[in-house]
């Protein structure tokens, strides 16, 4: 009999409760600069939820697509440039630990970059409709953490 053994490290942190039914993303601001190739949007969450959440709250970018080629994300805290980018976001209230129901987080930048445009005939290039479809999750901080 052989036996192997292979040490793995994992990195990640992991995630609490899943809010996404239970929070409002409100985006604004959409900034596309074609000459510099970067895309920008704010962001912020309000919990529509009737109980108190732990926060930050964590947004976790599920999945993405444009019509930008090479499109990728360039602010994540965790440092990925794609699906699983994630970001944290605080109340705006002086507990920082705590988002209550009906308070919002302090507003985000997400901020992207893209090679170029993919050939779309006809198309606008009008911030942002087509240029970015994205999926996102908000989790809750861990309670025990």
């Amino acid at each position: 009999m052989q036996l192997a053994f292979s040490g793995v490290e994992v990195l990640a942190q992991p995630l609490g409760q899943d809010l996404t039914e239970f929070v409002k993303l409100r985006f604004g601001h959409p900034v596309l600069d074609m000459n510099a190739r970067n895309m920008s949007l704010e962001v912020a969450l309000t919990n529509v939820w009737h109980r108190p959440v732990s926060a930050p709250l964590t947004l976790v970018l599920s999945k993405a697509s444009s019509i930008l080629e090479g499109f990728q994300v360039t602010n994540a805290d965790n440092g990925i440039a794609g699906s699983g980018a994630s970001w944290h976001l605080s109340p705006k209230a002086r507990d920082h630990s705590v988002l209550q129901p009906g308070e919002s987080t302090a507003t985000i930048t997400l901020e992207f970059t893209f090679e170029k445009t993919k050939d779309i005939s006809g198309g606008s290039l009008l911030p942002f409709p087509g240029h970015l479809d994205a999926e996102f999750h908000v989790f809750e901080k861990r309670p025990w953490r």
